[in-house]
């Protein structure tokens, strides 16, 4: 498993803005679940939810906020299903 980090994120969403990709899915550890949520973030929308990832999440991808919740994983592409592919295989 691939250690990530916020710059790794915010590289992530930078790739995916520079190559115009349609979207970017985060992979969320959420308490007292048996598995993560994935949030799609839409293109029009990557400035401001970058933004809310780097004000929210420390640089170890934990919640500064809530306890037990995380990003474990992040990607991006042009469809949902590519995001699933990524993340949930």
């Amino acid at each position: 498993m691939r250690i990530l980090t916020l710059t790794d994120l915010k590289k992530a969403f930078e790739t995916a803005q520079n190559k115009e990709y349609q979207f970017v899915g985060i992979a969320v550890t959420i308490p007292n679940t048996d598995e993560f949520e994935v949030i799609i973030n839409h293109k029009a929308n990557f400035d401001e939810k970058l933004d809310y990832y780097l004000k929210t999440y420390n640089e170890d991808l934990t919640h500064k906020h809530a306890a037990g919740i995380a990003i474990v994983d992040f990607a991006f592409a042009n469809t949902f299903e590519e995001i699933q592919q990524q993340l949930l295989n």
